[in-house]
């Protein structure tokens, strides 16, 4: 009934429309895509140019429905070309919308403003440049589309919106497109996110708020428009052309680091690491630096660390239950975009230490996200390359790394060390290997991260823990057992007084608490008392003390 009501409203409104005045009737005609109603009115003379409430005209919507009948007939009768809605939207605006290059070549040739741009300063040409139409392109060229106009916004032109295809690019240059042009350049102030922790009873906090920061953004030329839409052709043209693969964007980002520490993103908070490692391996050979960092801290050896851990399956492979290293994606949780293989990263990892990357380079922010106030965090601020690699079971990474000088002693700044996350992880091989490189056993350790009171809703604060505190808490048994024969003490005390057996029997029913209230809800199944970690300590302790 609602919807034979709406079309009857909607039915009435068009035959006022064309019972109105003769131009407000062509308009109504052309909006119906009525090519013999179009033709009636013409022939009683309707205005030809009249304008309605947004200023479109019936040109303008005949362009809309591509109709080169209709548009023809329009401009034989005296329609301008050039006359544009409210946003600055005209006939051939709508036609390269439209990919139509037979209406486009009508309008042009009946004077149409190649540069006619749109009120955001899109110009036709920045409309096929970036639907990669060079047939298009080379119309408006050829009637004086300027190729280096601008947008309003970011400053951006056709070369840089071309640049996933690597023909538009092509074109453009031959017509003297400026390959050193860059996007405006602003100040984003930025929150830290921090992980939050969970606790019993109440809906975890997923982040915690840590002050904030400003960023820089902008100041991108076309070949970081190449590396981002993945067009290793593109690249290799605007390279020719003498665009410098050093020159970094406004947050020293260089198309290097863009390549590999990659976010793709479709909007909102959909994003996922995507690097380029063929990308990568081309800009090293035109002679790209390995020592650029951007704004956050993060490295091109960040960057491909991050794909030769994701290509080796990516963080919280191990299977203790507290590993910290964060994930790869963004928060939308959808999966890496693209396929790693591990060789091959573990290869640019190779190429950029022996370029003289540093191992021990730090992060310092979180990474910014598309609209600047999501996050991603791939890993904790502070984190070194081999805080990234700890996270995985790649011991092959973990040893190139070491190889090179990387520290598995190097706090970040929540307290963590690659050594420390590597036991959560309860990675043992690639403990094994921390061990044999230098890692402390003794460190003791104040995590930022606090956990949680086995009992009530809240959380405790940790100090003066050692290692198997951490790995008594994140439950990696298997990882206990190497510790203790390596010689790390069981039964020391942290600021609380608490052993690695009292913390590990606390957590041990923190997480059955926590099972509990998850399946309670679907039948209220109580779930037994997991004591692995605890009983392995247990069994452990008493084989000390049957060795005393």
């Amino acid at each position: 009934m609602r919807i034979a009501r709406v079309m009857a409203v909607g039915l009435l409104l068009a035959a006022n429309a064309l019972a109105g005045q003769p131009a407000d009737r062509l308009i109504a005609a052309a909006r119906e895509d009525d090519g013999p109603a179009v033709e009636a009115l013409l022939s009683r003379h309707a205005a030809v140019n009249a304008r309605n409430e947004d200023g479109a005209t019936a040109l303008a919507w005949a362009a809309m429905h591509n109709n080169v009948e209709m548009c023809a007939r329009l401009l034989a009768a005296g329609a301008n070309p050039n006359l544009a809605n409210v946003y600055g939207v005209g006939p051939l605006a709508l036609a390269v919308s439209n990919g139509s290059s037979e209406l486009a070549q009508l309008l042009l040739r009946k004077g149409a403003d190649a540069n006619r741009a749109r009120e955001s300063g899109e110009s036709p040409l920045m409309t096929a440049a970036r639907m990669g139409r060079t047939d298009l392109m080379q119309l408006l060229i050829d009637q004086g589309a300027d190729v280096n106009a601008r947008e309003k916004k970011f400053g951006q032109t056709a070369l840089m919106w071309g640049a996933g295809y690597s023909e538009a690019v092509r074109l453009l240059l031959a017509h003297k497109a400026d390959p050193r042009a860059s996007t405006h350049e602003w100040d984003v102030k930025a929150t830290i996110y921090t992980p939050g922790f969970r606790t019993i009873g109440v809906t975890g906090i997923p982040w915690n708020f840590d002050g904030d920061y400003t960023s820089k953004k902008g100041g991108q030329n076309a070949l970081f428009f190449a590396v981002q839409a993945r067009s290793l052709e593109s690249a290799r043209a605007l390279v020719e052309a003498g665009v410098d693969v050093n020159l970094p964007s406004a947050d020293g980002t260089t198309p290097l680091l863009l390549a590999l520490y990659k976010w793709d993103g479709g909007g909102g908070r959909n994003f996922t690491f995507a690097p380029d490692l063929a990308m990568a391996n081309y800009l090293l050979d035109r002679g790209a630096k390995v020592a650029a960092a951007d704004g956050a801290g993060y490295t091109p050896l960040h960057g491909a660390v991050l794909a030769a851990v994701a290509a080796s399956k990516p963080a919280g492979g191990g299977r203790g239950r507290g590993g910290r290293g964060g994930g790869l994606n963004g928060p939308g949780g959808a999966g890496p975009a693209v396929v790693l293989n591990e060789a091959e990263a573990l290869k640019v990892v190779q190429r950029l230490l022996d370029g003289g990357a540093d191992p021990n380079r730090q992060t310092v922010y979180p990474t910014s996200g598309p609209v600047g106030n999501v996050r991603i965090n791939p890993a904790a601020p502070g984190s070194s390359a081999l805080h990234i690699a700890a996270t995985s079971t790649n011991v092959a990474l973990t040893r190139m790394l070491a190889a090179k000088g990387a520290d598995p002693n190097l706090l970040r700044k929540d307290g963590e060390t690659p050594f420390s996350l590597a036991v959560e992880a309860n990675n043992v091989e690639v403990v094994k290997e921390m061990v044999a490189r230098g890692a402390n056993l003794a460190l003791r350790y104040n995590p930022a991260t606090v956990v949680p009171d086995p009992a009530k809703p809240i959380a405790l604060r940790r100090e003066n823990e050692t290692i198997m505190h951490l790995a008594a808490v994140a439950g990696a048994a298997q990882t206990i057992e190497y510790l203790f024969s390596a010689g790390a003490a069981l039964d020391a005390t942290n600021a609380q007084g608490e052993t690695p057996l009292r913390m590990a029997q606390d957590h041990e029913v923190f997480e059955q608490v926590l099972a509990f209230e998850g399946t309670n809800n679907g039948g209220g199944k109580r779930v037994p008392l997991n004591t692995t970690t605890s009983d392995t300590i247990k069994r452990l302790l008493g084989q000390k003390t049957a060795g005393k």
